[in-house]
């Protein structure tokens, strides 16, 4: 492959890091790496590097952090890039009008959906969240509009039971990498084309919220173990127990039909009635407090059956 296509490279967490590796391994040229700013870790701690930008200074490529696009100074500096493309996986800022103009053939995003299926900031979050049986990788021409693009290829892949955000990231992760890296080189080649996207089926994929990661037991067992799977293990699926805010991390589904009021501690082993079915706490995570499983726990925290679940008051 050639080494002639120039491109600078946006990105921020881990997910976009398998992307610029692939496109390094491909002979790509990348003339800049922009991410986000570094940003205080938990509590005001140390600051912390976005993963980006860790794996572009091991690579000693040139690394810039503005606080947006919207500045003459950022313009002039990648007009001068000559660039081919500008590739955008999982950034955080939306690219103005005249950042997508500046390259020869135009900005590419990876995408972690299947376009128009969940736009947006969350789309793996959504769509584990929301029991979709499958997902998948769009790439796409970036317009101004938020991914809607015209489409140049996309892949698909199932979501199992067993998928959390991590394990279903880390696997379009590195999926998006290859598909990444061959549809540029068509399209630069003239092999592909741009197709629009559907008019129907658009969904968008909200940022997740301090609400969305509250379980709440008048849903159904098998929704509330979607929501932990799409959380877990951060932010986390939270309940309160004893006063307590605690992360659910794991859980598997309890089938039974018994009438009793949901939220209700049912065993002595973390099995919580739920709408329909209940589900039992395999591991969690109290507050200050590494992840446990729920017998670890509950040897020193004691939790005995027909307590409720409290409410979280944001």
């Amino acid at each position: 492959m050639t080494n002639l296509i120039n491109i600078c490279f946006m990105g921020s967490p881990e997910f976009s890091v398998p992307s610029l590796i692939s496109l390094i391994e491909a002979n790509f040229k990348i003339k800049a790496v922009f991410t986000q700013k570094p940003k205080p870790a938990n509590r005001g701690k140390k600051v912390l590097k976005q993963p980006i930008h860790m794996e572009a200074d091991k690579l000693g490529l040139p690394v810039m952090t503005p606080k947006n696009l919207k500045n003459d100074a950022t313009k002039n500096y990648l007009q001068k890039l000559d660039l081919d493309f500008i590739v955008v996986v999982a950034y955080g800022h939306i690219l103005p009008k005249e950042i997508l103009d500046i390259p020869k053939y135009g900005c590419i995003n990876l995408h972690a959906s299947l376009l128009p299926r969940w736009r947006g900031a969350a789309p793996i979050h959504r769509a584990i969240m929301a029991g979709d049986d499958k997902t998948g990788i769009s790439i796409m021409l970036m317009s101004e509009g938020l991914d809607e693009g015209e489409i140049l290829s996309i892949q698909e892949f199932a979501i199992s039971e067993e998928d959390t955000i991590n394990i279903l990231s880390n696997k379009l992760a590195y999926k998006g990498a290859e598909l990444l890296v061959k549809t540029i080189s068509k399209f630069k080649n003239g092999l592909i084309s741009s197709i629009a996207q559907k008019n129907h089926g658009i969904t968008y994929a909200e940022k997740i919220k301090k609400n969305d990661q509250i379980l709440n037991f008048n849903n159904t067992a098998k929704s509330l173990i979607r929501k932990i799977n799409a959380l877990s293990p951060v932010p986390g699926a939270k309940c309160k127990i004893k006063g307590e805010i605690v992360k659910i991390i794991k859980a598997e589904l309890i089938q039974n039909t018994e009438k009793i009021k949901e939220g209700t501690i049912i065993t002595d082993d973390l099995v919580i009635k739920c709408k329909t079915d209940s589900i039992r706490i395999l591991s969690l995570q109290r507050p200050g407090k590494k992840i446990m499983t729920s017998r670890e726990v509950l040897n020193g925290w004691k939790i005995k059956k027909n307590q409720n679940i409290e409410k979280i008051i944001l």
